[in-house]
């Protein structure tokens, strides 16, 4: 921040200030992260035991447009039960990816026969979008965000949870992998 401030503001701060800068942000870096990770205040929200879990992301290529999504279910005692991925079609931005992700993965747990499900996004933009009521978006992405809504009705209980991408890193990993493949896998 001082160089930024020194080459493009032509302001040099003194010594003292540019430490005083420094300690607080790694105070504030050391406190963000050495806080627990299931705080409902920041939209993570913690998952009730006794139900199976989803891990859900999505992988985006701007400069080619290829998207992917990668699932990762989980049994009520945290044993893997199944995985999904595949490539998603037509998406213009990363959050795009993001939702048409969700959309597949409900559609596939509604197949499963999953009724009753958490599933855990690190999309926080695409978590606030599908609780948010507001008059209808009629973007792409406001489109499938509103199918994730209906398609999130029709279980017996569903949750769209937010989860930092350090505890989603094993869907997070598994969908940057799915550009190589030709088919969905289940």
């Amino acid at each position: 921040m001082a160089r930024n401030e020194a080459v493009w503001e032509h302001a040099v701060r003194r010594p003292k200030v540019v430490w005083r800068r420094a300690a607080a942000g790694e105070a504030s870096y050391t406190a963000i992260h050495a806080r627990p990770v299931a705080t409902s205040a920041e939209g993570v929200q913690a998952v009730a035991a006794g139900r199976a879990t989803c891990h859900v992301d999505a992988g985006y290529d701007p400069s080619t447009g290829n998207a992917t999504y990668w699932a990762v279910l989980l049994g009520p005692n945290g044993v893997f039960k199944a995985a999904a991925n595949g490539k998603l079609p037509g998406c213009f931005t990363p959050l795009m990816a993001e939702a048409l992700a969700c959309k597949e993965v409900l559609s596939w747990l509604k197949d499963r026969n999953e009724n009753e499900v958490d599933i855990l996004t690190d999309c926080l933009v695409l978590r606030n979008a599908v609780h948010a009521v507001t008059t209808p978006n009629l973007s792409y992405v406001g489109i499938v965000i509103e199918q994730c809504r209906i398609a999130i009705s029709s279980f017996i209980y569903c949750s769209l949870s937010f989860v930092p991408r350090a505890l989603n890193l094993h869907a997070h990993t598994l969908a940057s992998l799915t550009y190589d493949q030709d088919h969905s896998m289940y």
